[in-house]
């Protein structure tokens, strides 16, 4: 089959579901963007020699692949290339590659300072990342539906876009103090994840960051903080208090929308702008206080629940 293959072009087997094998013929050398996106049923994958680049969600929503075995010809994986493969219990290196390497079932880069994938087996509801490692990388977590705590190395720096993004049973989880970057929606649709406590050297809250975190009940906000991004606590039901820190600055659109239980508000005065829906609110919340008159306010920024829903009709 495709005897001399040398590229497996973007989305080519895109939402085959019903594919459970597939033999990546010798001559391939680069697997494109999105290749095998939503192979569904796809439950093993071995990437021959010769391959040197795995593209950009690849493997996107293989959500029955449990194994993946990695040539040592390979250079670069791309972005996302194994977001969601929620079942995943095996990387394998068949020799050594230069620029990555498996430790506790985790693959980082060659230096260990980067978590690209984890993969555990399904009954493993506690993983600790490796002391090595600065940086997780982006959908690193992405879908691991049975993880209830992870542990964090105290050298990390930097969390990436949608780490632990779907993690349903992440409960505790600490955040340590080096840590600079949260990104975008890194525990999005975490629904049992209870508390955080935020590092302090965090300025940047990014969008969609606690977006849908149904039982988040308690957040410490960092006193530099000066953003919040858009739905960065969108409906995030449990949560009735928080205290925004005297040197933020913005509150971006629909940065607390459908937060149903949060009853006070207080504006802070180093506040300059909040965006459109930033706060909804039901029938018995307090109107917001603001120490800065000056602030500038969207007319939607504070909106009652029933006005959002007969705007939605």
């Amino acid at each position: 089959m495709f005897p001399f293959l040398e590229t497996i072009p973007e989305y080519t087997f895109l939402n085959c579901k019903k594919i459970e094998a597939f033999d990546i013929p010798s001559t391939v050398k680069l697997i494109e963007h999105g290749a095998f996106s939503n192979c569904e049923s796809l439950k093993q994958i071995v990437i021959p020699e010769g391959v040197s680049e795995v593209g950009e969600f690849a493997f996107y929503d293989c959500t029955s692949l449990r194994s993946i075995s990695l040539p040592s010809s390979l250079n670069e994986i791309k972005e996302g290339a194994f977001r969601n493969c929620c079942l995943l219990e095996s990387i394998s290196i068949n020799n050594d590659i230069p620029n990555y390497k498996v430790q506790d079932g985790m693959l980082l880069t060659a230096d260990g300072k980067t978590l690209l994938a984890c993969a555990v087996m399904q009954d493993v509801t506690e993983v600790k990342v490796p002391d090595t490692v600065e940086i997780i990388g982006d959908y690193a977590f992405y879908g691991r539906k049975k993880i209830e705590k992870i542990i964090l190395p105290g050298g990390l720096k930097e969390i990436n876009d949608h780490a632990f993004a779907f993690c349903d049973q992440l409960k505790e989880i600490d955040i340590p103090e080096g840590v600079n970057t949260i990104g975008a929606g890194t525990f999005y649709s975490c629904d049992k994840l209870e508390k955080v406590h935020l590092p302090s050297g965090l300025t940047i809250l990014n969008e969609n960051v606690f977006h849908f975190c149904s039982n988040l009940a308690e957040v410490e906000l960092p006193e530099n903080l000066v953003y919040i991004g858009r739905k960065a606590f969108f409906a995030c039901n449990s949560l009735s208090e928080i205290d925004l820190p005297d040197h933020l600055k913005v509150i971006d659109a629909m940065a607390f929308l459908s937060c149903d239980n949060l009853k006070k508000i207080v504006i802070p005065a180093s506040v300059e702008s909040i965006g459109d829906f930033a706060f909804s609110f039901k029938g018995g919340a307090s109107e917001p206080t603001f120490e800065n008159p000056d602030c500038e306010v969207s007319e939607l920024a504070f909106v009652e629940e029933e006005v959002i829903k007969r705007m939605a009709q």
